[in-house]
Order: C-alpha cells, then structure tokens, then sequence
C-alpha cells in the first residue's frame, strides 16, 4: 500500500506520486476534508484511490488515478458522501474507470476525464449510490460501457458531460433500475446504444445528443416509466426503440434513423402510453412504428414525419387518435395499417402537408380516418339582435355575441374542414338595400371599403375558407331597425355550389355595444351606445364568466364608457351595462386582457400563430420594432412551438443602449423553417438582439441557420438541425456575441463559425460531417471565449483556429469521430497567443491538437488529447514559438503523443503525463531549440519515452518508462546542447538513455536505468557530453557504454571524444565500457558489477587519455578487463574491493599493448590478483606488497653447435623474467620470460660462462 488514512482529517497531499498494491495507491478509511492535488496514483494489482466507511468532505484535484487490476478500481467510492473529485484522470485498463458504491451519497465529478477499455466493465459505475453529480466531463470505454447508473441508485445527475462507448454492442449510457434521473446537455455517443434504460423510473433527458450506430438503436426503453426525452437530438440506425415502456414522453426532439430501413420511433411488447409533442422523425424506413398488443393510447400533438412510411401499424387492434401530424413530399406511404385488425379505428385529425389524407395511405380495411370532405354549409351562430349602426348584440341577443357564422358539414352532418385550396362562402340579403357585412368589426364603416353593401342587387360578401378550417366568420351592420334575411351559399374551389342556408337579423334600438379600448395586462375600457338622455347614470359590469356567475367588477358612471383595474392578464372578460344596478342588464361582449407585461420591458408584444397575441408571425412583431431609438428594451415573446414557416430579420434598427429580445415563453419552444429562396432562418443586422428558445430546422437550401452579423448579439437555448439543406455554417457570429446552450447539426457546412471580436461560446454542441468543415470555425476571431461546449467532428474538425489570436478554450470538447485519416480535434493554423485550458481534445484517425503554421505563445494546460490511426501524433507543434504546455494528459495508441518539430522554439512543456503505445513511437519528442521539458511523466512502452534531436534543450524533473529491447527510453541525437537535471528513465528490456552522434549534452542528478543485454546510458559516436551525480544501472547489463557510431550508408565510423563523468553510481555486471572513444574522464564515481561482471572495460581503438579520479570498484569478479586487442592507456585513481577476484584482467591483450595503472587503491588493488600473461599492466606504485624473487640455481649449458649454446634453470616463484648475462663482463645476453634461453651468433671453440638473475614487476 502507497499511503493509508485511517480516522485521518484535514491532511494535504501536493504534487505525490503513490503506487500501492494490496490496499491501493492511496486508502482512506474514516477521513474527512483531506486534499490530493497534483498527484499521481497507481496501483497494478489493485484500487489507484479508495475512500470508504464515512470519507466525507475529501476533495481530489488535478490528480492521476490508474489501476491495471480487472477486480479493482481507478477511484473507488462506498459510504463515502459530500467529496469532491475535479480536474482529474481517472483510468483503468482493464476494469472499471470508477465506482460509487453503497451509500455513496452527494458525490461530486467535475471536470474529469474517466477511462475504461475492457468490455464487460463501466468507466464510471453507480451501485446503490445516490445523489451523485458528473458534471462537464468525458467518460470513455474502448470496449464497454461509458457510464452505468446501477440498482437502486436514485436522483443522479450527469450534466454538460460527453460519455463515448466504442464497442460494437456497447451502451454509452446505462441506466438499470436506476429512478429519477437526470441527463441535461450531455452526449451520448455508442458505437452500439447511445442509451439503454432498463427498468426506469422517472428519467429526464434534457438538451442532450445521443447516438448510435451498428445494429442497435441510439435510444433503447426497456421495461421503464415516466422516460422524457426533451429538446434532444436522437440519431442511430433505429433512433427510439420502446419495449414494455410505460408513459414515454418524446418532447421537442428529433429522432432521426440513419439505417436503410431504420425506424425513427417504435413501440415494442406492450408498450402504452407514448406522447410525442412537437417531434420531429426522420428515417429512411417508417417514422413511427406500432407494434402489437396493443400499445395503449398515443398522444400526438404536432409531429412531422419524414420517412418513406410514415406511421406503420404492424399488427393487432389499435384505436387511437393523432393530431396535427404534418406528411412531407418524402413520404411515400402516409399511415400503413396493412396489417390492422376489423375493430381498429384510427383517426387522423388536423393532419397538414402534401402527403397527407387517404390518397397516400395502405389501408385494406377501411380503418384509418381522415375527415370526410365538406359537401354542406349552415348557419351555426344563433340568428343576431343588433343595435343599430352598430356590430354589438342587443340584450335579446342568444348568445351575446356579434360574429355570424357559417360552418361546412360531410354528408353525415359531421363538422368537416376543408380540403380543397379553398373554399369561397358569398353572402348577401334578399331584402335589405342597406345591410354591409365585413370580416373586422374592428374597421370603421365607410361606404364600400372594408364593409360593402350586399343588398338584393349589390355583390355578395366573399369569405375564404382556407385548407384545414371548418367555419367562415363574418359580420353585419345596418342602420334601418327591422328584421332582415341572410342568405348564405358555400361555392368549392372547382366551381361545386352548395345549397343555400339562410337566417335572418334583427335590428333593435336601446343600450348597445361599442369597442373595447385601453385592453391592458391587467385593465381594460368598455364603451357603449345609448338611445337615453344625456346624465343617465349607468351601472357596468365585468366578470370572467359569460353568466356573471363568479366574482363581478362594478362601475358607477355617468359616462358612456367605464374601466376596470386589477384584471388577471390572458384572461377574457365579458362586459355589461345597465340603467340600474338592479338591470336589466345590456351585453357589452367580451375582450381578452393581454398577456402580462414582461419585467423590465418598456415593449411587450406576443406572438401566437393560431391567433390571440399581438402577431401571428414572428416577422410581424419584429416589424413593429421602431427604426427610431428606443427608450427601453423592446420585448417579443412567441407563446406557442409551432412552426414558422418565415426568415426572421432584424435589420434598421436603432436599440440606442437597450436590448430587443425574442424568446419561446413560457416552455413553448418554437421553430422556425425558413422558406424556399431565403438566406437563414435569422438575419440579425442590427446589433443589441438577443434570441433564445428556438429550433431553426430547415427543409429548403440556405446559407446560414442563423447569421448573426452585428454586435452585442446573445443567442441562447437554440437548436440548429440542417438536414443537409446549409451550405455555410449552422450559425455565424461576427463580433460582441454570444451563443450559449445551443445545439447545432450540420452536414457540409461549418457548426458554428466565428470571426471579429469578443464572441463567446458557452455550454453548446456542433458537429458536422464532413472532412474540410469544423465544429467550431474561428476564422479571423480574437478575444473569443469557447467554454464548457462539445465540438464533433464525424468526419471534420472539433475545432479550427485560423488567423485568430487571443482566443480561449476552456473545459470543452473537441473531437473527430471518424477513424478515417485526416482533420483534428483541434487544429491551429496561423493562431497564437490563445488558451486551451480544461479541455478533451481527440481524434479516432489523425492528429489531436495540431498546430501547424505560425502558432506562437499558445497556453495548453489541464487538458486529455488523445489520437489513433497509423503514425498521427496526439500533440503535434510543427511550427510555433514560444508555446506552453502544462499538465497536460497525452495519449497515442498509433503514433507519437507529443511532438514538437523542428518549426518550433522556445516551447514549455511541464507537470504533464504523455502515453504512447506505438512500437517505434515516442511519448514525447523534439526537434526544435531553446525548448524546456519540466515535470512530465513520459510512458512508452514500445518505443522511446523521450527524444531529443534538436539544440538548447533543458529537460528537469521528467520521468520516463519503456520496456523494449529496440528502443531506448531516453535518446538524444544530432542537436546538442542538450541539459538533463533531476529525472529518471527506465526502460525493462533494453537501454535506459542512449546519446547518439550528438555533443554538449549535460547530464546530473539523474536516474538511468537498463535491462540485461542492454545498458543504463550508452554513448555512441558521441562528444563533450558531461554526466555527473547520477545513478546509471543495468542488471545483467553495462551500467555506461562509451563507444564509436558506425554510419551504415557509406560504413565509415563515427568515434567520440572529450566525454566527462564524475559522482556517478552505476550498478551493473559491467559498471562501465569504453571502446573507440578519445580522452575519458570519470572522476569520483562508484561502478558496482556481480559476480560475474567487470567493474570497468576498456575496448580496442581508445585514444587520448583515459582518466579516473576517486574510482571505486566493488561487487564484480574483475575489477578492471581490457579487450582482444593492442591497448595503450593509462588509468589513475582506481580502488578496488575485495570482491573483485580479478584487480586486471589482460588475459586477452595483444603483444604491444602496455596499460600503466596509476595510484590504485583498495584490499584487490595492485598486481597481486592481477590476470597478466604479457606482464602488459603496469601498477606504480604497486599496492601489492613487493617479495623478491630468489636467485635462480646455477644453470646448465648444452651446446647445440659451433654457434649456439641453451642454458636451462629451474624456474623461481615469483619471478615474472630472468635476465642471462656473460659472468666476465655482465654483458645481457637474453631477458626471457621462462627458464630458458638459446644463446646464437657465439664464437665458435670458445669458452662462455653466464650468470642467471631473477626479477619481479618493476615497482
């Protein structure tokens, strides 16, 4: 175990490193308001970060968790509530990321990026736990699940997070027997379920995208209740698949199917209870599929299908009710109910668009509706009593009420609408030469005009009666008291004339009615007419019933008019009058109060497309917005979610200071589909607008979904869904903008493009689908803010900087989907001086950030990027100066994961973890000069953890693994001038560091190690490299390797020279080897071999001086070992322990060589256990006690001829030579080695007498 708190409060662990295995990295059992910051956690058999048994208030940040155990966790939670874990990377590799226990309550998850990569396991899951937040951040699983919510885990929230699953059959979300829980603004991305809810209860999913692909559906109900899908975006194969659901709710949401055959909705196994409001389905195969038994009622209010078959019954008996459903061109089949039983009724009611009714529908047995045609009309308001010269009912009127109607009627005397492009009804009397009729009791009556006369011989009155409406309303006014005749005839638009209806009117003298005035939020006017005297006093009443049944409002007056305060606002009135308070009482009608005014504006108007606001158009309303300044924000609510079929522009405008304001209230979300030939679905021209509440989804070819072109301009809650027909950009900001929680698809255009000043981009979604298109376009944009927001790319890029600087990017998520090679999730071009801070930058087949051209002074810090496909860099800096890097997590499954080219300079790169898993591959490399690496942990395990190829380069406090035999983990080549301080490299299979071909590199304080066949440092061709007060290590190995490089192209060798070491600890069977190198220096070092090892080895074509200084030699069998080769050299200052059988070895040496050990030191130093046939080595002074040898018995001539003469002796112990000279003159005949000596060239016939003499090794 790496640390334990056991009852343990209000402790800090800063910028640790961890690493545990039985109990885990870090356990806190029973601790409260403990901090981690900084940190990194790892355990490879067990749990990286426990907290469990009442761990309360602990807060984990800007810290590394990691577990390679499958039965353990990255972070594990039980009974653990209120912590807090922000900033973090949380990973396992082959288990769960994280888990949250049993009562583990009131969690907190932010800004975290959690990992998983086995199937069969969650990246985060929930078991039993509650009340648990995951807020803004990214959950992945290559194999598995992303996130599991688990049984009995009640009330969690998952919010501005992206969770990724990558299996093929894989849930992103998992929701099992999990109630109440909430998903708001996140993405749900399944390379299988984007979401499955398994026996839920009470799940909302909010603002949110989810997708899937493969062969399952994005969205899976199973088994669940009370599941509300709401202002989302729903996109797989089949979109939303329903079985044994019970109440699902599809609130304005798109489910789109992207199969062949796919299925935008379908109910499955019993499922009752769906409601679909204002939704939109889209699918290549049937929109809305209802399978057998019967699923219960459908509710149905405002749908659009867009499919080959829009609404398919598949079997059983259905009776069901569907309103407002609009059919497009694309339909090709309406309602299939092919395969409907005989007792199944459906009915389609308020049906809209050109593929509606029964000429497009499959229904063999007769059991779908569609209204039949109007073949009739009559009068259906009761015969009208008016007042003369007026449109108000006199009080015999039955009801009160001024409005003529006439309504269509099918053969069986049911209500009809019409069908036909229009229907005409023309009135007129039979005898009356002074009735008009009109459609506006409101316009004056004026001679012709607005009220023509429609006597016996005048034109009858024309009132149109449009597609889909069912009565025709007009009015009638006449001067001359008495009974009059209506007649009434309906003519089809083909020239069908139906009978004739007629009913008669009366006009009356008395109290009679006049317009309403002064209508308010809260106040209104009545007026009416009088047949008495002037200073009659007058009783007027008003109440919200037509009876006057409930609370009445009471005026006393003098006048002809009387107002009414305290009213309630979007509520109707009705109004009377009378003489006396007791009565009779006149009908003065009734009017509807407004809807209230909005706090803070000195304008209000609303907007209702059926009618009852102030438009019936958005466009209306912002017509009336004066051109003039105005004196306070101008106010323009749309009260429904309908569509408008309209381009909205705010152009001429002069706010003056104010805002104008345009909103969906009161939860109504509309749409707007702007019209064939139109730009955008908003222009905004004019600055000071601000938007909010709005889907702009468009059937016909536009630019822009919303172009924002002027300053000072807010968007807000706006969802942008191309469908293919935008060619620019879902939404274009120019300057002073901002966009907050929005939602924007696109196909062959950009998400969202930004250029000018000062824009911001909060809490929203883009993607797009194509490779030369972005997410996030920042073309010529500074100062512009992205934040907390999800960029995708499926193809294309997360996001593209272009020419723009000073930008920030913060806590966001920028990605390509597509494994197909090419684009970024981030790609800088021309960009500097911005920030990328808090970020998860990815690409499933390229580059994660890149950086290309002139990108300088850029800050990249608190951010994951990660990158696959063949050879792409996860960071790549090609050209930029003056960049930083900081705690940063990289990883490259299939490349490089950080790279900094030869372009760059003067980059930072500090307190960062980088991952590549790439044979050949290096988790951090670069060629560029005056670069400074601090603090980062560098892991390749097939390649190289560091590379250093370019000058001036300083390297502190980094730490770096590998385990290959064909790489080494630190490697320095070409360049120079390279400083490494204070860091350890590893690498378990072969060489620790290698400096190749390079120069003034210094090296000290550092820690580096190989495996047996490999070396801890190793130097080749390489000169005036410096190493010092560092541990260098290989077991099984060399500990440093000093040699020549040979250049394979032209097989010509490369040798160093001027290599320095001193204060260094090398553990290794060979300490240290030297071959073809020139002038060594090692001083004040300590080589520590085995028992089978050399302490120091010195090869063939060494030149110049080779010399130690406060050597020691300890632990390996030969202390000092010289190759097959002739050797020259001289070394000082060696000590040699008494572990060393062996002080010199020269066994192998050839003649000629000659090696002069200087001042050695220690129990094994000196000639005494020196291997030295050729007497090649030479010790001064010796430290072996000196013996003479004694002198040789007299030895034996035999003569071999006239010339020649062999002496023979015994052999002396000790004796390394013999010297024979003549016993007259001393004159040397001979110095052999041996015994022996053949004396040639003598005088022949004379006489020699020698003289034998023994010597040892000159001291």
């Amino acid at each position: 175990m790496g640390l334990e708190f056991n009852g343990s409060d209000s402790n800090s662990v800063l910028g640790s490193t961890a690493i545990g295995k039985s109990l885990g990295a870090a356990y806190l059992n029973a601790s409260s308001q403990n901090l981690f910051s900084g940190c990194y956690l790892y355990s490879p058999t067990s749990t990286a970060l426990v907290l469990q048994s009442g761990s309360s208030g602990n807060t984990v940040q800007q810290t590394r968790m990691v577990s390679d155990a499958s039965a353990a966790y990255g972070l594990h939670l039980t009974t653990a509530s209120g912590n807090t874990v922000t900033g973090s990377l949380i990973e396992n590799t082959t288990g769960y990321g994280a888990f949250l226990g049993a009562k583990a309550d009131g969690n907190l998850i932010d800004l975290t990026t959690i990992t998983a990569r086995t199937a069969g396991y969650s990246a985060l899951y929930l078991d039993n736990a509650s009340t648990n937040t995951v807020s803004r951040s990214f959950l992945y699983n290559l194999s598995g699940t992303g996130v599991t919510f688990g049984f009995a885990s009640s009330s969690n929230t998952l919010t501005r997070s992206t969770v990724v699953a990558a299996g093929a059959t894989a849930k992103s979300f998992h929701l099992y027997s999990a109630p109440d829980t909430l998903v708001n603004q996140s993405w749900l991305l399944g390379a299988g379920y984007g979401a499955y809810v398994e026996f839920g209860q009470r799940a909302l999913v909010t603002l949110s995208t989810v997708t899937g692909s493969g062969a399952v559906p994005a969205f899976m109900v199973a088994g669940s209740s009370g599941i509300v899908v709401r202002d989302s975006y729903v996109s797989g194969p089949d979109a939303l698949d329903i079985f044994t659901g019970t109440g699902t709710v599809g609130e304005r949401t798109l489910f789109n199917a992207t199969g062949g055959a796919g299925r935008a909705v379908q109910l499955r196994g019993g499922s009752v209870g769906l409601s679909l409001a204002s939704a939109v389905l889209r699918a290549a195969g049937v929109g809305l599929r209802v399978e057998p038994p019967a699923a219960g009622p459908l509710a149905v209010d405002s749908m659009t299908v867009t499919a080959s078959t829009g609404i398919q019954f598949s079997g059983g008996v259905h009776v069901a009710t569907l309103a407002a459903v609009t059919f497009p061109a694309a339909v090709a089949v309406n309602v299939d109910g092919t395969a409907l039983g005989a007792l199944s009724r459906v009915t389609m009611l308020d049906w809209a668009g050109p593929r509606g009714g029964t000429a497009f529908e499959s229904d063999p047995l007769g059991v779908v509706a569609w209204p039949a045609p109007p073949s009739q009309a009559r009068f259906t308001s009761a015969p009208r009593r008016l007042f003369p010269g007026t449109t108000t009912a006199s009080p015999l009127g039955d009801p009160a009420s001024s409005a003529v109607d006439v309504e269509l009627f099918d053969a069986d005397g049911t209500v009809a609408a019409s069908t036909w492009a229009f229907h005409s009804l023309l009135v007129n009397s039979s005898d009356s030469p002074t009735l008009r009729a009109g459609l506006d009791p409101s316009r004056p009556v004026t001679a012709g005009g607005d009220w023509p006369l429609i006597g016996p011989s005048d034109s009858a009155l024309a009132v149109t009666v449009a597609p889909g409406q069912t009565r025709a309303r007009f009015y009638v006014w006449d001067t001359a008291v008495g009974t009059k005749t209506l007649s009434a005839v309906m003519v089809r638009q083909d020239g069908l004339t139906m009978a004739t209806a007629t009913q008669a009117v009366v006009i009356e003298t008395g109290l009679r009615p006049a317009p309403f005035f002064a209508v308010y939020s809260s106040s209104l006017s009545a007026a009416w007419g009088s047949d008495f005297p002037s200073g009659t006093p007058y009783t007027a009443q008003a109440s919200t019933a037509a009876d006057f049944s409930g609370a009445v409002a009471s005026s006393a007056t003098l006048n002809l008019w009387a107002g009414f305060a305290g009213l309630a606002a979007q509520t109707t009135y009705y109004a009377r009058i009378a003489t006396s308070p007791a009565g009779p009482f006149t009908a003065l009608g009734s009017t509807r109060t407004r809807f209230g005014d909005v706090a803070g504006c000195a304008t209000s108007l609303f907007v209702v497309k059926g009618g009852g606001g102030d438009c019936t158009s958005i466009g209306a309303c912002v017509a009336l917005v004066p051109s003039t300044p105005l004196a306070g924000d101008f106010c323009i609510a749309v009260m429904d979610s309908a569509v408008y079929s309209e381009q909205v522009t705010f152009s001429n405008k002069n706010a003056n200071g104010f805002r104008i304001r345009l909103w969906g209230a009161a939860g109504a979300r509309p749409t707007v589909n702007p019209p064939a030939g139109a730009s955008a679905g908003f222009r905004i021209l004019t600055a000071s607008v601000s938007v909010a509440e709005f889907n702009v989804v468009t059937t016909n070819t536009v630019t822009y979904g919303i172009l924002a072109s002027s300053a000072q301009v807010a968007l807000s809650s706006i969802a942008v869904d191309s469908g293919g027909k935008i060619g620019g950009a879902g939404v274009f900001l120019s300057s002073w903008t901002t966009l907050s929680y929005a939602s924007v698809t696109v196909q062959n255009a950009d998400g969202v493009r930004v250029t000018g000043l000062a824009n911001s981009i909060l809490y929203s979604t883009a993607s797009v689908a194509a490779f030369s298109r972005a997410a996030f376009y920042l073309n010529g944009a500074s100062s512009t803010t992205l934040q907390d927001s999800v960029g995708t790319g499926n193809p294309g890029y997360g996001a593209f900087l272009y020419h723009s600087h000073l930008n920030t990017l913060l806590r966001s998520t920028l990605r390509k989907l597509s494994a197909s090679a090419g684009a970024a999730g981030l790609y800088l071009n021309d960009a500097s001086s911005n920030t990328v801070s808090g970020c998860f930058v990815s690409n499933a087949g390229g580059t994660g950030l890149d950086m290309a051209v002139s990108a300088h002074r850029n800050l990249v810090e608190l951010s994951t990027i990660t990158a696959a496909g063949a050879v792409y860099d996860a960071l790549s800096l090609s050209h930029g100066n003056g960049n930083r890097f900081s705690r940063l997590y990289v990883h490259s499954a299939d490349g490089n994961a950080g790279s900094l080219a030869s372009g760059s300079s003067e980059s930072v790169v500090e307190f960062s973890s980088f991952t590549s898993l790439y044979p050949g591959a290096r988790a951090l490399g670069t060629n560029g000069s005056s670069e400074t690496l601090t603090g980062n942990m560098l892991y390749a395990p097939n390649g190289t953890a560091l590379g250093l190829f370019g000058s001036s380069i300083t390297a502190r406090l980094n730490a770096g693994f590998t385990a290959t035999g064909s790489y080494p983990a630190f490697y320095v080549a070409g360049g120079g001038y390279v400083t490494v301080r204070d860091s350890s490299f590893e690498n378990s299979a072969g060489d620790g560091g290698k400096l190749e071909r390079t120069s003034y590199v210094d090296i000290a304080r550092s820690t580096v190690s190989g495996a047996a066949g490999g070396a801890g440092l190793k130097l080749e061709g390489a000169s005036s490299n410096t190493v010092t007060a560092s541990r260098l290590a290989a077991p099984g190995g060399i500990g440093l390797s000093v040699g020549s490089y040979l250049e394979l192209f032209d097989m010509t060798t490369v040798t160093g020279t001027g290599n320095s070491f001193a204060l260094l600890d090398v553990a290794a069977s060979t300490g240290f080897a030297v071959s073809a190198s020139v002038d060594v220096t090692l001083a004040s070092s300590t080589l520590v071999g085995d028992a089978s090892g050399t302490g120091f080895s010195l090869g063939a074509e060494n030149a110049g001086t080779l010399s130690f200084s406060s050597l020691t030699i300890r632990g390996a069998a030969t202390a000092l070992g010289f190759a097959d080769a002739v050797i020259v050299a001289t070394i000082t200052g060696v000590s040699i322990d008494a572990s060393a059988l062996v002080s010199a070895d020269g066994t192998a040496l050839r003649a000629g060589s000659r090696i002069t050990v200087r001042d050695a030191a220690g129990a094994h130093g000196g000639s005494l256990y020196e291997a030295d046939p050729l007497a090649a080595v030479d010790w001064v002074p010796d430290a072996a006690p000196f013996v003479p040898p004694a002198a040789p018995a007299a030895p034996v001539g035999l003569v071999l001829g006239p010339s020649s003469i062999t002496w023979t002796w015994a052999a002396v112990p000790g004796a390394e030579s013999y010297r024979v000279r003549a016993s007259s003159d001393l004159t040397l005949f001979d110095s052999p080695t041996s015994s022996e000596s053949v004396l040639t060239s003598l005088s022949p016939n004379t006489t020699y007498s020698v003289r034998v003499a023994a010597f040892a090794k000159y001291v």
